[in-house]
């Protein structure tokens, strides 16, 4: 879980820094440029720019988690946890969380034998 945790953290940085980078561009522009058409075009084709990053950052994002969940599923499948096998179907997947859920519950609780 830690781990999720951490490649999560990580993973929010990397798009925080597209954003950032995008923000410090736009900063520069309006520093440099005084002619408020051509600023307006600049920062229009600089949006455009933006957005195309920023979806490519989300894929690459997306591909990462993906194959996060991958190494979980044959981990657990390895592990002989029933209900675990590498697949990529949402609605599989979401019974893999359930279970993991419910495993994860049960591990919390404690056990005390009838006196």
């Amino acid at each position: 879980m830690e781990l999720q945790h951490e490649t999560e953290r990580h993973l929010i940085k990397m798009r925080m820094q597209v954003e950032n980078e995008y923000e410090i561009e736009v900063s520069d522009w309006r520093a440099k440029i005084k002619d408020p058409e051509e600023l307006l075009h600049i920062l229009g084709l600089m949006k455009l720019k933006h957005s195309k990053k920023l979806v490519e950052s989300d894929k690459k994002i997306i591909e990462i988690l993906d194959q996060k969940v991958n190494d979980q599923q044959s981990i657990l499948q390895k592990a002989g946890v029933p209900g675990f096998y590498v697949t990529k179907y949402p609605k599989e997947i979401k019974i893999q969380m359930f279970l993991l859920d419910f495993i994860l519950r049960l591990s919390r609780l404690k056990y005390e034998p009838n006196k």
